[in-house]
Formats: structure tokens, sequence, C-alpha cells
């Protein structure tokens, strides 16, 4: 290599040092430019808020400062004084002042309503990507009222921001609404266990061999119990109320106490009655005489739920299909205390459908009430009536 080539080599490392040199200097000085450091700062001038940053519940000049010095920005008395002229002004437009100390730079929007249309609309779409919505659409619907939906996001005029379960006020404050066992509403999922009363439908058109008499029922006697586990699955849901369709497994005793002395008994083709007597051939008084149904049972409802703040807290309208697994008859005698039980099929229809409704009321218990749509006896073995369950749920 010559000199000469030699002397070019050194002059081009020397120019590639001074241009990156100068790279590097240029790229400092720009970082410092004053527009690197200027920052944005937002009043809601309607609550006194500084809105995106932590309010401490202090005066509005108190959180500011604290703003202020997270941006090495100086609060003095002349720039407080601007700025709260303009909070306490008439003005309705959103306002914007610049503060300029040294090479920082601080822009201050004054909103009347916490947020602009178009910040509502963005802040709207960032609030349904980053929470995940299933049901969404990019369509900005705005309301003549000021409100503002994207899918299931709504923003009212004053900035309050919801989006499925979670809510933002104006100036900034999160909730989280924990979600169902399903959130807002009450849900029919869970260990439901039920009390009530039986009786017979149909009864009034009890004719040919049976006697109506034998199958009248002592009221109180007559109880009905049940016990299962629901699940509950949603079909749809908005802000006021939530469609859900439940659906499990029961068990239930339907106990129908006869009033009167004669007892149920299976006959050769039919169900029959016949008197109580004792050992000596007298007719006894029983103080208990029932037929108990055991039965398990496939319940699946549809229910309208509403929020829980609401007295009619969900409305139901269902249906279920049961199998007998079990009955039989229980007497008592009055005078000796002597207790008879007897199980046997007495005819009785293996399989029970029907209807079922419930009413959930705020504070109380709900209110059930079961229909069934099959005879209790199977056809021409014994009388065509069917039985009615009605009580309370906890």
């Amino acid at each position: 290599m010559t000199q000469q080539h030699i002397q070019s080599l050194k002059w081009a490392l020397f120019l590639f040092t001074l241009i990156v040199s100068l790279g590097y200097v240029t790229s400092i000085s720009y970082a410092k430019s004053p527009e690197s450091d200027s920052s944005v700062i937002n009043i809601d001038k309607r609550n006194q808020l500084v809105l995106n940053a932590k309010n401490t519940g202090k005066t509005l000049r108190e959180d500011l400062q604290v703003v202020f010095q997270k941006h090495g920005v100086t609060l003095d008395d002349d720039t407080w004084k601007q700025i709260r002229t303009i909070v306490n002004s008439d003005i309705e437009k959103d306002t914007i002042i610049y503060i300029i100390q040294g090479n920082k730079k601080v822009q201050i929007g004054f909103k009347n309503g916490g947020f602009l249309l178009s910040e509502k609309a963005s802040f709207a779409r960032k609030l349904v990507k980053d929470s995940s919505v299933q049901e969404h659409s990019e369509r900005v619907l705005v309301s003549q009222d000021g409100h503002i939906s994207i899918g299931n996001v709504r923003i009212d005029p004053d900035g309050t921001v919801d989006v499925g379960n979670i809510h933002i006020n104006s100036n900034g404050t999160v909730k989280i609404h924990k979600k169902d066992s399903l959130g807002h509403f009450v849900s029919r999922a869970g260990f439901n266990i039920y009390f009530g009363l039986n009786t017979f439908g149909g009864t009034s058109s009890i004719g040919g061999s049976f006697n109506p008499t034998n199958f009248e029922l002592n009221a109180l006697g007559s109880r009905y119990f049940g016990m299962g586990f629901v699940r509950s699955a949603t079909l749809s849901q908005s802000v006021s109320k939530s469609v859900r369709l439940s659906y499990g497994v029961e068990m239930s005793w339907s106990n129908y106490m006869f009033d009167n002395n004669t007892v149920l008994a299976k006959g050769s083709d039919a169900v029959s009655f016949y008197t109580y007597l004792d050992d000596n051939g007298k007719a006894v008084t029983l103080s208990r005489n029932k037929l108990t149904i055991a039965s398990l049972m496939l319940p699946v409802m549809p229910y309208i739920a509403f929020k829980k703040s609401n007295f009619v807290q969900f409305l139901g309208l269902g249906g279920y299909l049961g199998y007998r697994v079990d009955s039989y008859t229980k007497t008592k005698e009055d005078e000796s205390g002597h207790k008879q039980w007897n199980h046997n099929s007495f005819f009785l229809n293996p399989v029970r459908y029907g209807l079922s409704f419930e009413l959930g009321l705020k504070a109380l218990p709900v209110l059930f009430f079961n229909y069934d749509l099959s005879n209790v006896f199977q056809n021409a073995r014994g009388p065509k009536i069917n039985g009615i369950n009605f009580g309370i749920r906890i």
C-alpha cells in the first residue's frame, strides 16, 4: 500500500468519525428539544378534576401541583390564576392553553364534559379491543342526547363509560363488577330446596267406579319436598335483563294425605280403597293415612333475570320430566300409634311430566308452581287426576 493510499484511508476514517459524532450530538439535541418535552394535561371543568390522573380528593390546585411536578414544571401563582379563570368561566367550548418553562412545554386542555366527542369514540374503540368484548362493532353510534355506543360499549355525555362489567367514571375511577353467578342478576344455579304443598287436579270429574270422597286430601298434611342441583347458561344479556336457561337433576317427594280412614290398595285391575280394621276386625281411626310418590326429575327452565335492585328479580316458565323410583302408603293408628308401611306401584304412572313456573321477588323466597300434564294413575287403572305442587324454593 502506497503512502498516498494510507493518507486517503486516514482522511476517510476521520470523515466517518466526524459524521458519527455529529449524528450523536444531533440526536441528543433533538431529544432535549422543547417539542419532545411537551406534555398534555386535561382538566374536567364541570367536576374540576384532573383527567387521566390519580385524584386524591384534595383541591384541584393540589392535584395539579402533583401532576406538574411529574412533568418537571412549577405551578406558580400566576399560572394557577390563569387556570382558575378558565375553570370558572362560562366558556362552553373546549379550551387549550400552553405553558412553557425553560425547555418544558405543557398543554392544558379544559374539557366541559370530561371527554371530547372524538376522544370518547377513540377511547371506546380502545376499550373494545382491550377488554376482549366478543360482540362488538367498529361502527360508532351517537344519539341525540349525546350517548355514544360502539358494540356493547356505552359512553354517557358526562364521560361515564360502561363496557360489559367494567364501569369507568368521568374522573377515571374504574370499577369492575363481578360476573355471575351472574353478576348483577339473580341466578337459579346451585343447590335448590323446595318446600310446599300438594293437591290433586281434576277431582271434580272423577266418576265411574271411583268414589271422589276417597281422594279428598288434608290440605296442610299433603306436603311436598324436593332438592337438587341446577346449572344456568346465559342465552342473551343486556344492561337491564338477562335471558338464561337452567337445567339439572332433582329428587322430589309428593305426599298426599287422605282425609278419611280408607286406605289406598292395589286391586287386580285397578286401585281401590278399603276400610282400615284392627286385629279384631274393628274399624280404627287413623291419625295419618298418606300416599308418597318419590320421583327423579330432570327440570329445564328458560327464565328472565332482572337486576338485583328490582323488586321482581326473575320470571321462569319451563317443564320437567320425571320417573317414579318409589311409592308407598303409610298409616298410623290414632290411639295406639301403630305405624304401617306398604311399598307398591299402586298402578301409578311411572312417568311424570308437566309445566313449572317460578317467581323471584327481592328479599323473599322464590315462589314455585308445578302442574303435572301426566295423570297420577295409569289409564283405566285409576281416576284421571293430576298432581299439583306449589310452595317456596330456598
